[in-house]
């Protein structure tokens, strides 16, 4: 049976760069039932068009010490016999940011979670990951 562990962290979310789109609208006199499409029941000439917006795309930035864990916990659960699952609370839902934030065991990230309940937080080292991944593999079997 293989274990799977999950990994919270949090990233920062920064602005990369302005982007042009172009969104499909429809104008005209018949597009929002004008008036004389009321009075003599004509129907108004409709026409579509595209208008200009300007949207902000952004980027994920993990800090340092999370992206280092990030890369660890990788190379070291596929060694041990893991499956990891890298959850980024930034990029998550407002239910699953409550969720965490309310949970009893977990109040920082980073966080490590195994499937047996086994929960390591804060930024660890290759040491204590490595201590980590065998408490949980041996509470899994």
């Amino acid at each position: 049976m293989i274990s799977e562990i999950v990994l919270y962290v949090r990233s920062a979310k920064v602005p990369k760069r302005n982007v042009q789109v172009f969104v499909p609208k429809q104008g005209g006199a018949g597009a929002s039932g004008g008036t004389l499409t009321k009075i003599m029941g004509v129907p108004g000439r409709t026409y579509s068009y595209y208008d200009r917006e300007t949207v902000i795309e952004y980027d994920f930035v993990l800090p340092e010490d999370q992206m280092r864990m990030v890369e660890e916990t990788s190379r070291l659960a596929s060694e041990h016999g893991f499956v990891l699952t890298v959850v980024d609370l930034t990029k998550e839902s407002a239910l699953s940011n409550w969720r965490f934030n309310h949970s009893k065991k977990i109040k920082t990230v980073p966080a490590l979670v195994s499937d047996s309940g086994e929960i390591a937080k804060d930024t660890m080292t290759k040491e204590q990951i490595e201590a980590f991944l065998f408490k949980a593999g041996k509470s899994a079997t």
